[in-house]
């Protein structure tokens, strides 16, 4: 939707500068309060809607579209919808002259004719979302469209458009005005400002039934001194004060299409009693045939004719020329009569195929609406959007049904499938995309879940059949997410394949069996290879396949310790914690299935046990040196997918606990790759160096970032993480805060100061480290909220702007702070790679 000013609306998101927020004002009267204080003077207080204004507390104006008599119209951000995540949060808003807001009568009706429009969904219809007031400013909101309005295109073209290019708009014109008619909605204020002409060349019809709404019967209101109707366009009946028809919108339409055509007013824009009274003809337009002409004259009638249609003008205009000779009639009479008779067949041919393939789309069977769908290409665009529209209300209701009944993969898989292939054809149903919104974040947090949930029974080893099965389990999620980061992690085949052989060497065989028949299901290929694991001997030597590619000496010795086991003969403690320290670092994921293994085969009472619980307390040898680099969870495979959960780490620290989340970010150039924290580090992470190392004070509100701190306490905090994690954390230097600081997540949503008619919209004070939007590495609220501590070459300085700036001094990256411990200052953290703590 735009107004009857615009020329191009871009559907990338609009930066607001206080230069905006300036700009565009519109003095308009506003009457604050309840319904009792609506009928006040022209003299009662006055508000500016301007730029930058929030509307409902939900709808923020970034940029004015046009004007006209009823109102403003501006491109607006739906809050809600940014809340939502959507990344198309966009629409138009317009805002109703606030003189009718001193008619209740007025809004009741406005509102009425609005929830009849939002029920007209048609191609060249624009999409109307919702009618309300804020205060005593009445609004509406609506899709917003990219092009021009038709008075623009007009005006480009002073002696009319070309003949085709007018036809195709005035077929567009008929086929919306004949809908919203079949549907009882008059518009009654038709005019070029209220078409619009898309990029696409497509035609909308703008502002349906507000100046009908406005026709109510009450002598305290006069909807035309209000400019509720255009009067170069009204009929004589709508200038006489009647109740909208039909008709009044057929007047209108004929000075359109004459308009279209010559490139100028039938009656010279004069008003048509006016016209009536001086007996005035429209001047005839040669490029039509007589019966052309015709149709477009009785449109542009004065008096009313009450058998004229939009669809017998449509007939009329389009319909064959007819001859003027007898002789050529009469020949062709008979010809006419079968060419009729055929017209008929083919129609009720036609007609059966848009009922047939609107059965289809409607079908709750995936199949039979892709079946549907193929079908569909063979008509031309008129024919598939009758059949959309006879099938869009049940494609909404199926998938509203099949979205509450959503419990199993099989089932969020079916619902995307639908979605993926019905959208498309949807793109102008507002409700269809709300549906795909709701369902993409219960799909993610299902998928979560799930993933979740597989990762922990890698953990626990609980592989035998379920419920859950495993073999499901591992299927449900390749089907929702094939690059799952759970099934890159672990080998699948290689780790079942060691259980079946451990459980099989441990005296388990049940326990074997049940896991060879997962991996079976999960490999079918390889079923002779796990059969033939089940048939080893209980206790037999476990070195194939569990010691499948181990470094040399390796099974050897666990076979050996083994031997010692059954023979009940005591092992040195030592040498037996030396091999399992070894296997610890060659092999950590087989280190933790032997050792859980051990303590399971002693607490079953299995020879060896008095080794298995003697390994639970021998003491570490005083000469072994702390490993300060085991294996880094920070994989470089990560790099620049943290957005996704799955791909995010954070280290162990030898007091408890874990450090910071962090994201790993892909290098480029000199600077090497490297993990930074995936938030500003918190009250909570904060804290907890407090407790452990008593050189600050716990503080309350932890999940809100640290602030009030100095660079140099931030620089402590890095260390101590360093020495409990056996990493190295610092402070980002700029190069590296430059590199991941993209706010390009297409929302806007940094927590910067945003102020308008003296009221604060947003910033001013510090947000959770969690709320807010990711950009496309995962990180959090980079610019705004806490500003950062960064490394420069000539000592530190703050980046990113503050919930306290701006948004043109937020924008900049660098600002300077007289006050070192700066309310607003926090910091993150960035670790090595692959390296050792110093």
């Amino acid at each position: 939707m735009t107004g009857s000013n615009s020329t191009s609306i871009s559907k990338s998101p609009t930066k607001v500068s206080s230069a905006t927020v300036n700009s565009a004002k519109t003095r308009v009267m506003w009457r604050p309060g309840n319904s009792e204080n609506r009928r006040g003077s022209a003299t009662d207080s006055i508000r500016e809607v301007q730029v930058g204004d929030l509307i409902n507390n939900r709808f923020e104006l970034v940029e004015e579209l046009g004007s006209g008599g009823m109102g403003k119209v501006f491109k607006a951000r739906d809050l809600r919808q940014v809340e939502a995540g959507d990344r198309d949060p966009w629409l138009a808003l317009k805002t109703i002259n606030p003189q009718f807001a001193s008619h209740d009568q007025a809004f009741a009706a406005l509102q009425q004719e609005a929830k009849k429009t939002q029920k007209l969904a048609h191609p060249n219809i624009v999409s109307v979302y919702d009618f309300d007031r804020d205060g005593d400013l009445p609004f509406m909101t609506m899709e917003l469209l990219k092009g021009e309005s038709l008075d623009k295109t007009i005006k480009q073209h002073p002696q009319g458009l070309p003949l085709n290019q007018a036809m195709e708009l005035i077929k567009q014109v008929c086929q919306a005005i004949s809908y919203a008619h079949k549907f009882g909605v008059i518009h009654a204020d038709l005019k070029p400002a209220n078409l619009f002409l898309d990029t696409g060349g497509r035609l909308k019809v703008l502002d349906f039934g507000i100046a009908q709404a406005l026709h109510f019967e009450t002598s305290a209101f006069d909807a035309h001194s209000l400019q509720a109707l255009t009067p170069s366009y009204a009929s004589v009946s709508l200038l006489l004060g009647e109740r909208p028809s039909k008709q009044d919108d057929l007047y209108a339409i004929g000075c359109i299409f004459y308009l279209l055509l010559r490139g100028v007013h039938p009656y010279d824009r004069r008003k048509a009693s006016e016209a009536q009274t001086a007996e005035m003809k429209p001047r005839r337009i040669r490029e039509l045939n007589m019966a052309q002409w015709t149709a477009l004259k009785s449109l542009l009638a004065f008096e009313k004719d009450p058998q004229l249609t939009i669809e017998r003008f449509e007939s009329r205009f389009f319909g064959l020329q007819k001859k003027n000779s007898a002789w050529v009639a009469m020949v062709s009479a008979g010809l006419l009569a079968a060419l009729l008779f055929l017209l008929f067949i083919f129609s009720w041919l036609k007609n059966e195929t848009i009922d047939e393939l609107s059965r289809r789309l409607s079908s709750p069977n995936l199949a039979t609406i892709k079946s549907g769908i193929e079908e569909i290409q063979s008509l031309d665009t008129d024919e598939q959007a009758m059949v959309l529209n006879q099938s869009r209300q049940a494609v909404i209701d199926n998938l509203e049904k099949d979205m509450e009944q959503l419990k199993t993969a099989r089932d969020y898989h079916a619902v995307r499938r639908k979605l993926n292939i019905l959208l498309p054809l949807y793109i102008d149903s507002a409700k269809l995309k709300n549906l795909d919104r709701g369902f993409r974040k219960s799909l993610q947090n299902y998928t979560n879940n799930l993933e979740y949930q597989l990762e922990k029974r890698f953990e626990r080893r609980e592989f035998e059949d379920g419920p859950p099965y495993l073999a499901q389990h591992i299927k449900d999620v390749v089907l929702l997410n094939k690059a799952s980061a759970v099934l890159q992690r672990y080998s699948v085949k290689q780790v079942l394949a060691k259980e079946v052989g451990l459980a099989q060497y441990l005296g388990q065989p049940e326990r074997a069996r049940k896991i060879a028949k997962q991996a079976i299901e999960l490999f079918p290929n390889e079923k002779d290879r796990f059969q033939n694991s089940l048939s080893a001997k209980e206790g037999s030597t476990i070195s194939q396949p569990l010691m499948q590619n181990r470094p040399d000496g390796i099974g050897q010795n666990l076979n050996q310790l083994a031997e010692l086991w059954r023979q009940q003969k005591p092992a040195d403690q030592h040498q037996f914690r030396q091999f399992l320290d070894q296997l610890k670092t060659l092999d950590s994921s087989l280190y933790h299935v032997i050792n859980s293994s051990l303590v399971e085969f002693s607490r079953n009472g299995h020879s060896g046990s008095s080794l298995a619980a003697a390994y639970a307390v021998i003491p570490r040898p005083q000469s072994t040196p702390r490993r300060n680099n085991p294996g880094d969870n920070c994989k470089s495979a990560f790099a620049n997918l943290g957005k996704q959960q799955t791909y995010r780490c954070s280290d162990s620290l030898r007091a408890g606990g874990r450090g910071p989340e962090m994201v790993v970010v892909l290098g480029t150039g000199k600077l090497p790759s490297f993990a930074v924290s995936r938030t500003e580090i918190s009250i909570k992470d904060f804290n907890q160096y407090c407790r452990f190392s008593g050189v600050c004070t716990v503080q309350p509100n932890p999940t809100l970032p640290i602030t009030r701190i100095s660079a140099k306490q931030a620089e402590a905090y890095a260390g101590w993480l360093s020495e409990q994690s056996g990493r190295r954390y610092q402070l980002p230097n700029a190069q590296q805060w430059q590199h991941y600081a993209k706010d390009d997540n297409g929302i806007e949503d940094h927590n910067c100061l945003i102020q308008s008619g003296g009221r604060t919209i947003r910033g001013n004070k510090l947000r959770s480290v969690s709320e807010g939007y990711p950009n496309s590495l995962g990180l959090i609220n980079v610019v705004g909220n806490a500003a950062e501590w960064v490394r420069g070459q000539s000592g530190h300085q703050a980046m990113g702007g503050s919930a306290a700036h701006g948004l043109q001094q937020c924008a900049r990256t660098v600002y300077s702070s007289n006050l070192v411990e700066d309310h607003f200052i926090g910091f993150r953290l960035v670790r090595a790679l692959n390296t050792d703590a110093h």
